[in-house]
């Protein structure tokens, strides 16, 4: 589905027993094609305590996309909960 849709919004939502492996294997295997899409990539956990996911989810982002640009990442809450907050 990545490749099939090479640019916009690509929106994955992660339901894994290990979520963090799930997003380390995906950013890690599609590093390059996530770095060069016209686009933008949202990985959303579905399931666990959401200050520790997330939390755990960003380290995982920051050692995989290492760089001097501070990266913008928009984190949003599942099950209905509208709420956006930004982490830089």
């Amino acid at each position: 589905m990545f490749h099939a849709y090479p640019t916009g919004v690509f929106s994955c939502v992660i339901d894994s027993y290990d979520v963090f492996h799930a997003c380390d294997f995906f950013c890690s295997y599609l590093r390059e094609a996530i770095e060069s899409r016209d686009g933008v990539v949202v990985l959303r956990p579905d399931s666990g305590d959401p200050v520790e996911v997330v939390t755990k989810l960003l380290d995982i982002l920051y050692d995989t996309f290492p760089g001097d640009e501070e990266p913008e990442i928009e984190k949003t809450e599942g099950d209905s909960k509208p709420e956006i907050e930004r982490f830089r």
